[in-house]
């Protein structure tokens, strides 16, 4: 504040000053000062808003089970999975209404997520959501939850997920079946001397689960 006053008073002196040598000279004088006062304030700025983003990013963050997100999405709240499209489109969370919108794209499209509604910011492991969140919560948004654990956690419990390339379930009927054993172990031959009659009314299939036999439907016959 004093460097402020005692360069306003040596502004009003060379302006209202009739000698030029003597302006001339308090130029030289005010100057340097001038732009200290200007770098001075710079810092100072910087140093507040670096303070501010810090206090933000140390800001407690709630956290939810992914266990209670499905009560949390009954009561109207809002999934965002900040992952980027390849790695919501390789693996995604199999949840209605979820939203996607990445961590790098979230400052230009924030306008999409409403203020009204409780979000629930979600990513692979936890620590990009509460990035995004941290993001949010400085832009005016307040009812924020960050899933702990992210897809890791919500995985390990057994929820649904869409996978890109899920294998297909192998079927146990027509000529291309191959196995109908878990694990992929050759289905037993319905052939040999070992092997149980396939014929007449007691028709056996060799497709049962865990080898139970079961009785296969003679041709005509009715479900």
């Amino acid at each position: 504040m004093g460097k402020a006053l005692y360069l306003c008073y040596w502004l009003t002196e060379l302006i209202f000053s009739n000698n030029y040598n003597f302006r001339t000279m308090k130029i030289f004088k005010v100057l340097p000062l001038f732009m200290l006062t200007i770098l001075f304030s710079n810092i100072s700025g910087n140093a507040q808003n670096t303070a501010r983003l810090q206090k933000a990013q140390l800001a407690p963050v709630a956290q939810v089970a992914v266990t209670d997100v499905a009560s949390l999405l009954e009561e109207g709240a809002i999934m965002v999975d900040v992952r980027e499209t390849s790695e919501v489109a390789a693996l995604a969370y199999n949840v209605e209404g979820i939203v996607n919108i990445p961590l790098s794209e979230l400052t230009e499209r924030m306008s999409e997520l409403p203020t009204d509604k409780k979000l629930i910011m979600a990513c692979r492991s936890g620590n990009r959501s509460t990035r995004a969140l941290n993001l949010l919560a400085q832009n005016g948004y307040t009812d924020l939850v960050n899933l702990s654990g992210g897809m890791k956690a919500w995985q390990n419990a057994g929820l649904a997920v869409t996978a890109a390339n899920a294998p297909a379930a192998k079927s146990c009927s027509g000529a291309a079946a191959a196995s109908c054993h878990k694990g992929g172990q050759s289905a037993k031959s319905c052939s040999g001397a070992a092997a149980k009659s396939c014929s007449g009314s007691k028709k056996t299939s060799c497709c049962s689960k865990k080898g139970a036999d079961v009785k296969a439907v003679e041709p005509g016959s009715k479900n």
